[in-house]
């Protein structure tokens, strides 16, 4: 006996405690799983409508893709029946064909042409473009040098490496 609780009576004290305890826990994970299932749920509408949007998408693009797709095989039908047409019409269906065949390449390596020229011209640009800053960097630095043998007017050898430089000068800004 403990003061005027029995052993008997603390136990169901703490018994009932805990039990209360339990359940106060039951019901915070119940508000806590009531919560994530909300969020989720939220989180399932923005996904599935997500979905829908590039569900939509998709099916366009494939629908476009199917036209594109169409319209070649029927161009390919139509050069195929053009190509049997020739051959039925005149004799030198060969030669005819082979010769609209060298066009088409031709057709083709000028587009490929005209790409590698522009990336070759923008590549030349690039370059001019650092070239003129690689010279105003010489030339700045041409003229800290040019200062600072100024400052050395009593000696002839500096004059001599004026006249040098101011050459070296007129040379980069002719090129």
């Amino acid at each position: 006996m403990i003061g005027e609780y029995s052993i008997m009576d603390i136990t169901m004290i703490g018994t009932v405690i805990g039990v209360f305890a339990t359940f106060v826990g039951m019901v915070v994970s119940i508000v806590a799983i009531i919560r994530d299932n909300r969020a989720l749920r939220t989180q399932l509408k923005t996904l599935s409508e997500e979905n829908k949007v590039l569900k939509t998408t998709l099916s366009k693009e494939h629908d476009e893709i199917k036209s594109d797709t169409s319209y070649v095989v029927d161009t390919l039908k139509i050069e195929k029946m053009a190509r049997e047409s020739l051959y039925h019409t005149t004799n030198k269906a060969q030669t005819i064909l082979d010769t609209m065949d060298i066009m088409k390449e031709v057709v083709i390596q000028n587009y490929e042409l005209q790409n590698r020229v522009s990336d070759l011209l923008n590549q030349n640009e690039k370059l001019l473009e650092s070239d003129k800053d690689s010279k105003e960097q010489i030339l700045g630095i041409l003229s800290m040098v040019n200062s600072r043998l100024s400052e050395l007017e009593n000696y002839r050898e500096a004059q001599e490496i004026q006249v040098i430089l101011k050459s070296i000068r007129d040379n980069l800004r002719r090129v």
